[in-house]
């Protein structure tokens, strides 16, 4: 059992509210504490969260505190006290983008799909000063949780400040997933410029380009994707299509072959 935990129970087992006098006197036990309970989460849930749910009232106007607590209560299926959590932060921070982010996340996981936006939306507004980096992880979570659209601004900013080709390339699959694909094409394409060993870029450029009408071309994409040994099923598909719209039935029952000879590896393994 943890010393500090402990401690603490030994003080404080049987009253109504958790009284944290010790830790506000000494800053690092809040740290202590909060690693304590959320290692008792495993084996005590129930006094774990009494724990936790004190520290957060205790110490609604700590950012780093809130913070940490949020992410403990979403990481424990609490998303009424990580969204509390994460609203005491912000509060506390207002300049900081991550608190809106992970509000919107929160929301999201919850199926309130206007709350989510919103707050994601005034992450973004915070996060446009941040570091292309913090931009891209920001925009790869959205993407996670099936908010593409929004991943999209993040990205876009991102390569404001700095373009590369994992950005261009989430900013396509962003697109793609929105059923964009003549702007797909273009940043799949851009990926590649940064970096022509992505067989994800060629196989998104002939996906995109075939839904599109331009079949030439998505062939020679899809062939470029072949050539770097691509395992995405949906490649051969999209190149079987192509071929059959282009008049070679041969080359698009192959294409077709190894289509079902991945989706029936993907599905046994």
């Amino acid at each position: 059992m943890g010393l500090l935990y402990d401690k603490y129970w030994s003080q404080t087992h049987g009253s109504d509210k958790y009284n944290l006098v010790t830790t506000h006197q000494r800053p690092d036990d809040v740290k202590g504490m909060i690693g304590e309970a959320k290692e008792r989460l495993a084996t005590d849930p129930e006094d774990a969260l009494k724990v936790l749910n004190a520290i957060a009232e205790d110490y609604a106007g700590n950012f780093s505190v809130q913070t940490s607590l949020g992410e403990i209560f979403s990481d424990a299926d609490q998303p009424e006290a990580a969204i509390k959590a994460y609203q005491d932060a912000a509060a506390a921070n207002p300049g900081d983008h991550n608190s809106y982010t992970n509000l919107g996340t929160e929301y999201l996981a919850q199926e309130n799909y206007a709350e989510a936006e919103r707050y994601l939306m005034r992450g973004l507004a915070l996060a446009i000063s941040q570091s292309s980096v913090d931009l891209y992880n920001a925009a790869l979570s959205l993407y996670h949780q099936e908010m593409p659209q929004v991943a999209a601004a993040f990205c876009r900013k991102a390569i404001e400040i700095e373009a590369d080709a994992d950005t261009e390339l989430l900013l396509a699959d962003c697109l793609f997933d929105s059923a964009h694909y003549k702007a797909a094409a273009t940043h799949y394409e851009n990926a590649t410029g940064y970096d022509d060993s992505l067989p994800h870029a060629y196989v998104g450029l002939g996906r995109s380009l075939e839904l599109e009408g331009n079949f030439d071309d998505a062939i020679l994409a899809l062939n470029s994707a072949q050539d770097l040994n691509t395992d995405e099923a949906e490649a051969y598909a999209s190149l079987a299509r192509c071929y059959e719209k282009m008049g070679q039935p041969e080359l698009s029952q192959q294409a077709a072959h190894k289509y079902q000879e991945l989706s029936s590896g993907a599905t046994t393994s």
